[in-house]
C-alpha cells in the first residue's frame, strides 16, 4: 500500500473564476516519492495553476515522512489553531502507521510541527542558514537596505548602496534609525548604539550636503568602529518582534 496520500479537490480560481480540479498531497514519504520530496523542499508541493495560467498556493496540511533521516514533520497552513493541528495529526497518522510493524520507531512519536511556509527550511541541509536567508528576504525593504548600508565593507560600497537606495535619505529611514537607536539603548548595547548613531549622522549629513560631501567629511575622522560587521542583528531582531 502506498504511503504517500493525496486527494482531488474542486477549486475555483480567485482571479478568473475558472473551475478546475487539483491533486492535493496530504502525506509524502520521501523514500517512496523523491519527486514530491523535492517539491516539499522547494515549497511548490501545494502550488496549483488554473486553466488560464493563474497560480497560487493552497493552504493544506502535509505530513512529511523520511524513514532514512528518521524525520516526521507536520506542516500546517496559516490560521490553524492547536486543536485543529491535533485533529489533523490524528487523522493522518493512522494512515502512515499502516505501513509500519509494531513496535514503531521512536521518531514516529516525535512529530515536528511547522508552519507550511517554513517546511523548506525544516528540510534544508542547513536549517539555521536557511532560516537566516528566509528572515533576510522577509525583512522590510527599507530595513534590509539599511542593514546593507551599515554592514558595507568599505566607504565606496556604502556610497554605492546609498546611490542605489535613495530611500535611505528619507524621513522614514531617519525615523527607523531613531527607533533602532532607542532599542539599542534599551538593551544597553553601546557598540550598536555607536554604530547606529554614526550612520544616522552620515545619512543626515548626506541629506543636507550631498553624498560625496558627507563621505568626504567623514573620511577625515572615521571611527575605527565605523564599518564593523557586527551590526545590530540583535537590535533589528528586537525591532521585528
Amino acid at each position: 500500500m502506498p504511503i504517500s496520500f493525496s486527494q482531488h479537490v474542486d477549486l475555483q480560481c480567485p482571479e478568473c473564476h475558472a473551475p478546475f480540479r487539483a491533486e492535493v498531497w496530504l502525506i509524502v514519504d520521501a523514500g517512496e516519492r523523491p519527486n514530491l520530496a523535492a517539491r516539499c523542499r522547494d515549497g511548490t508541493l501545494h502550488r496549483v495553476t488554473c486553466p488560464n495560467g493563474h497560480t497560487g498556493t493552497l493552504g493544506a496540511p502535509l505530513l512529511y515522512h523520511d524513514r532514512t533521516c528518521q524525520q516526521l514533520i507536520l506542516a500546517v497552513p496559516p490560521g490553524m489553531d492547536e486543536q485543529q493541528v491535533r485533529a489533523i495529526h490524528a487523522q493522518l497518522m493512522p494512515r502512515l502507521l499502516e505501513n509500519f510493524i509494531a513496535p514503531f520507531p521512536a521518531y514516529l512519536n516525535q512529530t515536528q510541527v511547522v508552519p507550511q511556509e517554513l517546511l523548506p527550511i525544516a528540510l534544508a541541509d542547513d536549517p539555521q542558514a536557511a532560516l537566516a536567508e528566509h528572515l533576510q528576504r522577509a525583512m522590510p525593504p527599507l530595513l534590509r537596505a539599511l542593514q546593507e548600508f551599515i554592514t558595507a565593507d568599505s566607504q565606496d560600497e556604502a556610497k554605492a548602496i546609498l546611490r542605489a537606495h535613495p530611500e535611505l535619505l528619507s524621513d522614514e529611514a531617519d525615523a527607523l534609525l531613531a527607533q533602532l537607536l532607542d532599542a539599542a539603548r534599551t538593551q544597553n548595547d553601546t557598540n550598536a548604539e555607536k554604530i547606529l548613531a554614526e550612520h544616522r549622522d552620515l545619512l543626515q549629513r548626506a541629506r543636507r550636503e550631498g553624498i560625496e560631501a558627507a563621505f568626504a567629511a567623514k573620511s577625515a575622522a572615521v571611527s575605527s568602529h565605523f564599518f564593523q560587521k557586527e551590526l545590530l542583528m540583535g537590535v533589528t531582531a528586537h525591532h521585528d518582534e
